[in-house]
């Protein structure tokens, strides 16, 4: 996307609408729910232009080639408007990728917030890190795989908890506690002891063959938010500078 550029007419004025008009729904530019949108349904747009607006980039050019030939079809063809999504569609309005039914989703890495604050080594049991860090994961799927960099080079076995809700913050290096309430809150837990693989100035290690399946069904949106806590199972020693970082490989329901 462009950069730094300062729009020189307002959209209303551009799209002849009263100043004073109150911004469109999204469902009125692409004439479809978010449900709709998934299943690539589409009806006749109120702004047209808007339309326009949205899939160009800031500059006025367009995101992907052949785009003024469909937009010459978007009143009329439903084809054309889903071949138009299909290359628009995969990130969502924080510049996200979008999961994909059937497709593996890899999370952004994460890591735990002020690991190794405290210093020293840490006990088995021990929380890593204080407040509960978050990744963002599709509303239904399969764990399939998971990944732990382990910048400090330690080598130790750690648990990775995943949440469906916040748990309380916790204390770095001291005894990871849960509620009876923040446990039935759990949606699972991947734990890192398998082989380290050394790469002098760090290590790495993976988790194969999850298979654990999920589904979150009050969530509305394509990725939803989970909450984790890292839990040590070993000794390591982990300084603020290099916490661990961990990703999980999602087959998207």
């Amino acid at each position: 996307m462009a950069d730094n550029l300062t729009p020189v007419v307002d959209w209303r004025e551009l799209l002849g609408i009263e100043r004073d008009s109150v911004v469109p729904a999204i469902s009125e530019i692409i004439a479809a729910s978010p449900d709709d949108i998934r299943r690539r349904i589409f009806r006749k747009s109120k702004f047209p232009g808007l339309w326009l607006l949205a899939i160009t980039n800031d500059d006025g050019s367009p995101i992907i080639s052949g785009l003024p030939e469909l937009l010459s079809l978007i009143h009329g063809d439903n084809l054309a408007i889903a071949s138009l999504l299909a290359a628009t569609l995969k990130v969502d309005i924080q510049n996200e990728r979008l999961p994909v039914k059937g497709e593996i989703y890899t999370t952004t890495p994460a890591l735990p917030i002020a690991a190794g604050s405290v210093g020293g080594a840490y006990a088995n049991l021990d929380a890593i890190g204080t407040t509960p860090f978050t990744m963002k994961i599709p509303r239904a799927g399969h764990i399939q795989s998971a990944t732990m960099l382990d910048p400090s080079d330690q080598g130790q076995p750690v648990s990775l908890w995943l949440f469906t809700a916040a748990p309380a913050t916790q204390t770095d290096n001291s005894a990871m506690a849960l509620t009876d309430a923040e446990l039935a809150t759990t949606l699972y837990v991947v734990y890192f002891g398998g082989m380290f693989h050394d790469g002098a100035n760090g290590q790495v290690t993976f988790v194969e063959s999850i298979g654990k399946s999920y589904k979150l069904p009050t969530a509305q949106e394509e990725l939803v938010t989970v909450y984790c806590l890292v839990q040590a199972r070993g000794t390591p020693t982990v300084t603020v500078s290099t916490p661990p970082s961990f990703t999980l490989d999602i087959l998207v329901e």
